[in-house]
């Protein structure tokens, strides 16, 4: 198991994060949805004096005790006084242990899981729009379907032996990282750690493959309309594959992210807002949904204007891809300074609460490895420079590596376009 260690004496506390790799990527026929369930159970476990996890964390002052469940990953973090350090690493230890929930807390959890589906995707406006890609742009076997929220009609089914197996299958030191951050010395947390492994009662992983064929996307002629119901506006999501998170090409995507569609700066807002007045300025934006044993998506998202076809608004939204694509529109150092500006700043953001910091600090080492140095991914955005930026869109931002959904009305309007 990687263990990191970040010292810092300015207060007496200490943040914890334990991040296993394994999310909704790696379940299997029978599992979806088991990764999120999962991570709901193991707050559930009972630790020392019969209280569960939970309990006992508050018990001692913790505080941020939360977790988060992703396609390739799941971390789970809290903020503690440094003293009881030994004590929360036994606690955490026991996700590794084998899972002992009982039916009843199971059939809870699940209930909580399906509330939260229905809140933060089936209740909200436009929330689906990654699994209507995701169906246009993989097999219907290829994992990276399975989106960390889970589908409704998986929920129904998902019993608790599917996730004791999936448990069994992925939870593992030797698939995990520990970094704790705070006042605390490295020998003391390896002292700690030494135990924390002994209590993993010998789990081991059998590896996690994903090698289902991806789908070619539509290519520039295809608009996939989706009609939906109580939708504000009119939305279009058009994305690109591009590199992984691991690829050595991913800090140029951040920045690429930025100068396309960050703010007022961004090519984006100045041309399509400013100049031609084509889409609302408060919806366009880019953004990238990060995976590791994919491609990742590069997505923008707009609203067309009230008043405007969305022919009109998808075609500018084209050009400006297309123009900086094809170096009609080249790079600018001026560009590049404030899409690194605005990923140091998302950077420094975590790192203001232990818990965020901890998590951080998991995911580089779970990413590029525990040989990284302090800062590693600073280092990579600050190399980034225009020559990268525009070679990565040239190859990126192409007609045939496209594909684009549109939410309208369930009653669509005369203007939603040619492109249906």
């Amino acid at each position: 198991m990687a263990v990191v260690v970040g010292p810092d004496r300015r207060r007496p506390l200490v943040g914890t994060c334990l991040l296993v790799g394994a999310g909704s990527a790696d379940e299997r026929d029978g599992e979806r949805g088991a990764a999120h369930l999962l991570e709901h159970l193991l707050f559930r476990i009972e630790a020392a004096g019969g209280a569960d996890y939970s309990e006992r964390m508050e018990s001692i002052g913790a505080v941020g005790v939360n977790a988060l469940t992703a396609s390739d990953f799941t971390a789970y973090f809290s903020v503690a006084p440094s003293d009881r350090i030994h004590d929360v690493l036994r606690w955490e230890a026991k996700r590794l242990a084998p899972l002992v929930v009982s039916e009843q807390i199971h059939r809870d959890e699940l209930r909580v899981v399906r509330n939260e589906r229905q809140q933060e995707c089936d209740d909200r406006p436009y929330a689906l729009w990654l699994e209507e890609l995701l169906a246009v742009t993989l097999l219907p076997e290829d994992s990276y379907r399975n989106l960390p929220s889970g589908r409704p009609q998986d929920l129904e089914t998902l019993d608790l032996a599917s996730v004791k197996t999936f448990h069994r299958r992925n939870y593992s030191a030797r698939n995990a990282v520990l970094c704790v951050v705070g006042d605390v010395s490295p020998e003391a947390v390896m002292d700690a750690a030494e135990a924390f492994v002994n209590g993993a009662d010998g789990l081991t992983s059998d590896g996690r493959t994903n090698d289902a064929p991806a789908r070619h996307l539509l290519g520039a002629a295809g608009m996939r309309m989706v009609p939906a119901v109580g939708i504000p506006a009119r939305m279009v999501f058009s994305t690109h594959w591009a590199p992984s998170i691991r690829h050595h090409d991913y800090a140029a995507l951040t920045v690429l992210t930025g100068l396309l569609g960050r703010g007022r700066g961004s090519r984006i807002f100045r041309e399509l807002v400013l100049r031609l007045d084509l889409i609302a300025p408060q919806e366009g934006y880019v953004d990238v949904w990060p995976l590791l044993r994919r491609p990742s998506y590069l997505t923008g998202f707009f609203s067309p204007g009230p008043d405007v076809n969305i022919d009109h608004a998808f075609d500018g939204f084209l050009a400006v891809l297309r123009d900086l694509a094809s170096g009609k529109a080249e790079v600018t150092q001026e560009e590049v300074d404030r899409a690194v500006l605005l990923a140091r700043h998302d950077a420094a953001s975590s790192w203001c609460d232990l818990g965020t910091r901890s998590l951080a600090l998991a995911k580089t080492v779970w990413t590029h490895g525990s040989g990284v140095e302090p800062g590693y991914d600073d280092k990579l955005i600050g190399a980034v420079t225009p020559e990268m930026v525009n070679h990565l869109a040239a190859s990126v931002l192409s007609d045939d590596n496209r594909a684009t959904i549109c939410y309208v009305p369930s009653e669509p309007r005369p203007d939603v376009g040619s492109h249906q």
